[in-house]
């Protein structure tokens, strides 16, 4: 069958009408507009990043990248940039489709499990649109009343810890350089952040997390003796290692 089909396919099934319609939208828009400089994260993050790698002499085809909260490979992502441009990497989400991941990035590790504090299975709140869906219960209900998106299902996902993940791709790390991490977790970015040991030997350049008001002195405070803020955005904060 053909790829584009397949996806597409793929795609039907994985969304909602209405949110898969919203899908077709933004790749009409990324025709458009942001496929001219194939530049993909909502605040332009990514366009940022590309920059800094060139400021700083690395071949974008030496790094590597990891992507908690990879739902889609293309719509607002922080690494497809990169990918489009050599790198790969591991991009991890609960809700991962594996098959649209093929079809889109088949040399990234796409890995379908959750990430938290917590190595065991735990709820997790899956939301249309499916960019809203989280962890976390609280913040479920807030999207809820806030944006009116709906609660689609409560399940049980497997969940690991950052380092965890770290450790079993070791292999994708060795011989590269660890470009960036992607953080984008919906509330409690925070909390993953800290499953990322900071006295580790595998730490990455840059640090891309999504934050609220509530969360940002807390990953600032974490991340102070080893990373500088160099970007602010409404969404993200990007940090690089000292």
């Amino acid at each position: 069958m053909n790829k584009k089909v397949t996806l597409l396919l793929s795609a039907f099934k994985r969304y909602s009408f209405l949110e898969f319609i919203r899908m077709i939208n933004y790749e009409i828009y990324l025709l458009a507009k942001g496929s001219l400089k194939n530049v993909y994260s909502q605040e332009g993050e990514d366009e940022f990043l590309l920059n800094s790698f060139k400021k700083d002499r690395i071949n974008i085809k030496d790094i590597v990248y990891l992507d908690i909260g990879a739902a889609e490979p293309v719509r607002f992502s922080n690494t497809y940039a990169f990918y489009q441009r050599g790198a790969n990497g591991v991009c991890v989400d609960p809700i991962l489709d594996k098959n649209l991941f093929k079809a889109k990035r088949p040399k990234d590790i796409a890995v379908q499990t959750a990430v938290s504090n917590k190595e065991e299975n735990i709820v997790f709140y899956e939301m249309n649109p499916s960019n809203n869906s989280t962890l976390s219960k609280e913040e479920a209900l807030k999207r809820s009343k806030q944006f009116g998106s709906i609660i689609v299902s409560e399940k049980k996902v497997p969940s690991k810890t950052i380092d965890t993940i770290l450790t079993e791709y070791a292999f994708i790390f060795k011989d590269k350089i660890f470009g960036f991490i992607s953080i984008d977790v919906e509330g409690l970015d925070s909390l993953v952040l800290k499953t990322m040991s900071l006295d580790s030997n595998l730490l990455p350049k840059y640090i891309v997390i999504e934050y609220d008001l509530n969360q940002k002195s807390d990953i600032l405070e974490y991340l102070n003796n080893k990373y500088e803020l160099v970007l602010d955005t409404p969404i993200n904060l990007v940090f690089k290692l000292k």
